[in-house]
């Protein structure tokens, strides 16, 4: 198949990368939540409070036509809509109550934003919640860290690497995307099926496991049929196709290989050899992880042109 690139060297230097900063107050939500995986809780019988560990189920007539919701945070953190931790304090277990609350003008969910919203809140259980110390020890106890210091060091170089993952990502897509804009490849429609297939059988099996249901079920509750899911997915058949040509196009011209050595080395990291295969073709493994393993090399050479 012929495939016609624009200049896809200039696309790539024009995208921009973003400097990634991590900021103190990220670090300190990081230290919070390993402190709260190492917190004690114990039962409280007496009314809740700022700092308690709560379990709640609350509902509003207006919302999802009063379908009940549960949730369970420590009181002052749950990130809820402004005003609605503050109604809870000083409930008891199993104490219902009711409230209104203005919900912000920029809230995300636009026919509720400014308005105003009545709710009914219960609350399930309550804990009290012992956090340790955050110090040297505290540190030392997490794993090899000499001090506190070293232990926010680390978290900074971890959330670090994330973000510049992050940031490689959405540079990668954007280059894609430009190149993609400017390229004209006819896809004959047997292609599009057969990925259609692949990324139906592909959901099947997400569906159970993220959802708990049956994928039976799950098209009783979408009110769809299996065809009508499955071409539901031709855009993002089509456009996958299209990005695995371009990839491959651009691999091609700039003669990227890829050597037997890197396919079983990371056939090794992925500890294929010990992996139940299900009756997969060792060799078409290899091949699908050469063709990554290219994809990223070319990745690689497009982003290492941008600014």
């Amino acid at each position: 198949m012929e495939i016609e690139l624009p200049d896809y060297k200039k696309i790539a230097s024009q995208v921009k990368k973003r400097k990634v900063e991590v900021f103190e107050k990220e670090v300190e939500e990081a230290l919070y939540w390993l402190q709260k995986s190492r917190a004690k809780f114990s039962l409280k019988n007496s009314p809740c409070q700022k700092g308690d560990w709560v379990e709640i189920e609350y509902w509003s007539t207006q919302i999802e036509n009063g379908v009940k919701r549960k949730d369970a945070f420590i009181l002052g953190r749950g990130q809820l809509v402004p005003g609605f931790e503050e109604n809870l304090a000083g409930m008891e277990i199993g104490q219902e109550k009711e409230f209104q609350l203005t919900f912000p003008e920029n809230h995300y969910q636009k026919d509720l934003a400014g308005g105003k919203v009545n709710f009914k809140a219960k609350i399930n259980s309550i804990q009290k919640v012992e956090f340790p110390e955050v110090n040297d020890q505290f540190a030392q106890n997490l794993g090899n860290f000499q001090n506190l210091e070293g232990l926010k060091k680390s978290i900074k170089e971890g959330l670090n690497l994330e973000k510049e993952r992050a940031e490689s990502q959405r540079v990668r897509q954007a280059i894609l995307d430009k190149i993609s804009q400017n390229t004209e490849i006819k896809i004959p429609e047997i292609l599009v099926e057969e990925e259609k297939r692949r990324m139906l059988e592909s959901f099947k099996k997400q569906v159970p496991q993220l959802l708990q249901i049956s994928f039976e079920d799950y098209l009783v509750k979408i009110n769809k049929t299996e065809k009508t899911l499955m071409d539901s997915f031709s855009r993002e058949a089509q456009q996958r196709i299209n990005n695995s040509l371009i990839l491959k196009e651009i691999g091609e011209r700039e003669k990227v290989e890829v050597s037997e050595k890197e396919v079983e080395e990371e056939l090794a990291r992925q500890n294929f050899a010990k992996q139940n295969l299900g009756g997969l073709d060792r060799e078409k493994i290899k091949d699908y992880i050469k063709e990554v393993i290219k994809n990223e090399k070319v990745f690689q050479f497009l982003e290492s042109l941008t600014k």
